[in-house]
């Protein structure tokens, strides 16, 4: 287990790609979250009708790709079900102008990744658009694996050309998922005892 890091808010300003609002968002570490190479936050966003939306997260970082994470998100809002999104900078948009879907290999056992993209000036973010039955199918299977591998593809029956090839193979994120059975309980629990904040507060 990671030692415990002190737990100090953090206030950023979060551009929201589906309305362009500008919201104020909180990111404070989660005690006795810090498993291997996984830890938990929870991160506050002040909407523009005041109203807070509080996410519980598990997340690691690649060890491949610089800047891009993995994450499990447990939100009051929505039962603390979990919720699977990877995030992956792209400033030069070369991800998101390649057309390419997302697949997910956990170990040796492939995934369907239906996925909605919301993207800003230097990232993509890809949620995995699943119902909450399927949301805890994808959770078992990273609490017992140790690597998921997350790969651009072409879509079926496009040609594959070396150059695109290489491209895909440049696009592959991996991640470690030593520690996150136990990171993503920890959060969890944190969810499931959040005390809601007053409207307007």
């Amino acid at each position: 287990m990671r030692s415990a890091r002190s737990i100090l808010p953090i206030m950023v300003l979060a551009f929201m790609p589906a309305t362009g609002l500008i919201a104020d968002m909180h990111h404070v570490p989660l005690a006795e979250s810090n498993y291997q190479d996984w830890s938990g936050s929870l991160v506050q966003t002040t909407l523009p009708d005041t109203s807070v939306l509080s996410e519980y997260i598990a997340h690691t970082y690649s060890g491949s790709t610089a800047g891009a994470s993995l994450r499990l998100t447990f939100a009051p809002r929505f039962n603390c079900s979990p919720m699977m999104a990877l995030v992956v900078r792209d400033p030069g948009g070369d991800i998101a102008a390649s057309g390419k879907r997302v697949t997910l290999m956990v170990d040796t056992t492939r995934v369907d990744f239906p996925a909605l993209i919301d993207q800003d000036e230097a990232s993509l973010r890809y949620s995995y658009n699943a119902d909450s039955e399927e949301q805890q199918k994808l959770r078992a299977l990273l609490d017992v694996s140790s690597r998921a591998t997350m790969q651009w593809e072409m879509p079926d029956g496009d040609a594959t050309e070396p150059a695109e090839a290489d491209a895909s193979a440049r696009h592959t994120v991996t991640f470690s998922l030593l520690g996150s059975r136990l990171s993503a309980q920890s959060v969890e629990r944190h969810c499931k005892s959040h005390v809601p904040i007053p409207f307007g507060e």
